[in-house]
C-alpha cells in the first residue's frame, strides 16, 4: 500500500535546479512540508516562492554538502521548524567530462567531496535523527554510471559507484530499524547539470543515443519511491532483464561503450593529454 506524503517533512539537497527543484515541487504538491538546500540562496528562494504561490509549504536553507557542519545545521534548522525528518534526499552532485588522464587530482577530489562525501554526511546526519524518531527514508540520487562504467566520465563514474556501495551497505545495516534506504539511478537527463559540469572535451552532439529523460520524470520517480520504498530505482526499460543481459554479455557492453567514445569525440577517440608539470627535472620515466 502506498504511503501518504501529506504532512511529511522532506529534506532535499541540490534543490536549486534540475531534479532537486522538480522533486521539491512535486513533494509539495503531494502535501509534504519541503526543506530545500543548495549553495545558491537566490535560486532556493525562487523555488520556495513558486511552491508557496502554489499553496505548498517550503523552507530554504543555504548549505554546502561538502561541509559537515553545514549539513548538521540543515538538520537542526529543519528540526527547529518542523520537529522531525521523514524523508532525506541526497541529490547534490557535480560532474566532469574528460578522460582519467585529463582529470587532475584537485578535480577528482572536488567530485569526491560533493558526490560521495556530501551523500555520506547526509546519510549519517539523517540516520541518527531517524533512529531517534523511530523511522524514516533516505533516498540517494546516484546514476546509471554507478552501474555501468562510463568512459570519458571516469571520475564521475567512480564517485557514483561509491555512492551505490554506500547505499547498499547502509540499507543492509538498517534492516529492521524502520529506516529505508533507496538508490535512484537516472540515465541522461535534461538538466543544468550537463552544462555546469567541468568539461575537458568539446561538446559533441550525439545522435540516436536513446531517449533523454526530463528532470520532472526523474523527480516523479523519486516521489513514487518515497510513497512506496524500493531499494533501487533504475531508469532503464525492463531494468532487471537489461542488467541480466549486460552481466551475461560484457563484450556487448564494451562494444556499446567503444561506440559511445567514437560518438562523443566525433571519431577522434580518447584524447591523450600532453606532458604535465608533475614530472620534475631528472624524472626517470621507468619509475
Amino acid at each position: 500500500m502506498a504511503m501518504s506524503l501529506r504532512g511529511k517533512v522532506v529534506v532535499i539537497t541540490g534543490a536549486s535546479a534540475g531534479i532537486g527543484r522538480e522533486a521539491a515541487r512535486l513533494f509539495a504538491r503531494s502535501g509534504a512540508r519541503v526543506v530545500i538546500s543548495a549553495r545558491r540562496a537566490d535560486r532556493l528562494e525562487e523555488v520556495c516562492r513558486d511552491i508557496a504561490t502554489a499553496g505548498g509549504v517550503c523552507l530554504a536553507i543555504q548549505a554546502d554538502v561538502t561541509d559537515r557542519g553545514q549539513v548538521l545545521r540543515l538538520l537542526h534548522v529543519t528540526l527547529e521548524q518542523f520537529g522531525r525528518v521523514d524523508v532525506w534526499i541526497n541529490n547534490a552532485g557535480s560532474g566532469l567530462a574528460g578522460s582519467i588522464e585529463q582529470t587532475t587530482p584537485e578535480e577528482m577530489m572536488q567530485l569526491w567531496e560533493v558526490n560521495f562525501m556530501g551523500t555520506f554526511h547526509g546519510c549519517q546526519v539523517a540516520v541518527r535523527q531517524m533512529r531517534r524518531q523511530g523511522g524514516g527514508h533516505i533516498i540517494n540520487v546516484s546514476s546509471l554510471a554507478g552501474r555501468f562504467s562510463l568512459p570519458l566520465h571516469g571520475a564521475y563514474t567512480a564517485t557514483k559507484h561509491a555512492v551505490n556501495g554506500l547505499s547498499e551497505a547502509l540499507a543492509l545495516e538498517l534492516v529492521g530499524s524502520g529506516i529505508y534506504v533507496s538508490t535512484i539511478m537516472p540515465g541522461v537527463t535534461e538538466t543544468e547539470f550537463t552544462r555546469a559540469m567541468i568539461k575537458k572535451i568539446p561538446d559533441t552532439p550525439i545522435r540516436n543515443a536513446g531517449r533523454t529523460a526530463t528532470a520532472r520524470e526523474v523527480a516523479a520517480g523519486i516521489v513514487r519511491c518515497a510513497r512506496r520504498p524500493r531499494p533501487v530505482v533504475m531508469y532503464l526499460p525492463a531494468a532487471r532483464l537489461t542488467l541480466a543481459f549486460c552481466d551475461l554479455f560484457p563484450g556487448f557492453v564494451r562494444a556499446v561503450m567503444r561506440k559511445y567514445i567514437r560518438m562523443r569525440t566525433a571519431g577522434r577517440g580518447v584524447p591523450i593529454p600532453g606532458d604535465n608539470d608533475e614530472r620534475g627535472p631528472g624524472h626517470d620515466a621507468r619509475a
